[in-house]
């Protein structure tokens, strides 16, 4: 599990299963935030 700290909130996907897609540059993740609603993470 990781978890990321912005300004306001805290972020938290599993890279390994969480993946929703992958590019050259980047990857997008499915993830839950602080309050457990459901974010996509860039």
């Amino acid at each position: 599990m990781i978890t990321l700290k912005g300004i306001e909130q805290s972020f938290s996907f599993n890279d390994q299963t969480d993946l929703i897609t992958k590019g050259e540059f980047n990857a997008v993740y499915k993830g839950v935030n602080e309050s457990n609603n459901p974010v996509s993470i860039k």
